[in-house]
């Protein structure tokens, strides 16, 4: 199942070229890094990079919700029920989406989804319960 990571600037390579160091080069991946080189035209953009994939579905990430870029995708997603849109890219999500691509069906995708939305942690808090529990005789 093709693969589309799309965000404003260059967000989704440097995220591609991050997944690459971990788990090495990932086949039939689209990046779109919209609003870069003259790349203003996301419909289009978006429009292009699902050309082929109405038959076989795809997964799309985005960047943020409500922007430009998730939009497009999400109007294109009403034509289309095979493509599975996520929004809120990060690091954990993409390794995860990845390591488990063979078997990408809206439930495993749900739970990548969930188990990525637990790792934004303000590290402060934790500094202070982990000194706490450190000297705790």
């Amino acid at each position: 199942m093709k693969v589309i990571l799309a965000s404003h600037g260059a967000l989704a390579q440097g995220m591609y070229d991050a997944v690459t160091i971990i788990l090495g080069e990932q086949s039939d991946v689209e990046i779109i890094s919209a609003y870069t080189d003259g790349n203003n035209d996301i419909d289009s953009l978006a429009e292009k990079a699902l050309r082929e994939t109405y038959k076989e579905g795809c997964v799309v990430v985005t960047d943020i919700l409500g922007g430009s870029v998730n939009n497009a995708f999400l109007s294109r997603m009403r034509d289309n029920p095979r493509i599975q849109l996520i929004t809120g890219m990060n690091l954990g999500l993409l390794l995860e989406l990845f390591s488990k691509r063979d078997e990408l069906k809206e439930t495993v995708i749900c739970s990548i989804v969930e188990e990525a939305s637990q790792n934004c942690i303000y590290c402060n808090a934790l500094k202070s319960e982990t000194r706490e529990e450190e000297f705790d005789f």
